[in-house]
């Protein structure tokens, strides 16, 4: 059975927020012996819904991401790896100095995939681009961007990181670094078997 409508994730009323993640539960009816699924933006105490049938409890399956069309950003999901159909562009050509500074990524709050371009025309050897987590003194990795030479383009690698609700913090060894990200997935480490 399902309460929503056309058998959907959400009740009637509800319209998308744009640039918004939306978790996704499978709720459970002690009384009426139902089992559904719904989605809410809070993560962590989920409104559950009361009519027509009560539901008390929850079970966390997964999230989905709206963007700013309104539309679903289309996704896949393996276990607990999440992969966007096309991934996301967090950073585009931004340059980034040597003071660690925050930045966002289009991930909730989980670890997170992403394939980081990077060029520095004025540092010959390249510099090393260092990622954070988000005001904490955790070194969570590192890449060599492209060296200053002419005609070299960016250099890029695939780099995984820890985002706290979907921030982290990022700073490059020499000034004059431009970055790019491109945010292919992350690991959802809070999809769950069973009811709580």
């Amino acid at each position: 059975a399902n309460d929503f409508a056309n058998g959907g994730l959400l009740p009637n009323s509800t319209v998308l927020q744009t640039n918004t993640w939306y978790y996704v539960f499978a709720i459970y009816s002690s009384a009426s012996n139902l089992v559904s699924f719904y989605a809410d933006t809070n993560f962590s105490s989920p409104t559950l819904p009361t009519s027509p049938n009560v539901y008390d409890k929850k079970q966390y399956r997964g999230a989905f991401y709206v963007d700013g069309s309104g539309n679903i950003v289309q996704f896949f999901l393996n276990g607990q790896d999440y992969f966007f159909g096309d991934p996301q562009t967090d950073l585009s050509n931004e340059v980034i100095g040597t003071t660690r500074v925050e930045k966002s990524c289009t991930t909730p709050f989980h670890e997170v995939l992403t394939y980081a371009t990077a060029f520095n025309p004025t540092q010959f050897g390249g510099s090393e681009v260092e990622f954070y987590r988000k005001n904490a003194n955790s070194f969570m990795s590192s890449y060599r961007t492209g060296t200053g030479s002419s005609g070299i383009s960016a250099q890029g690698a695939f780099v995984q990181f820890l985002a706290i609700d979907g921030k982290f913090d990022i700073r490059s060894t020499s000034a004059g670094t431009s970055v790019t990200l491109r945010t292919f997935g992350f690991k959802d480490f809070d999809i769950k078997i069973w009811f709580t």
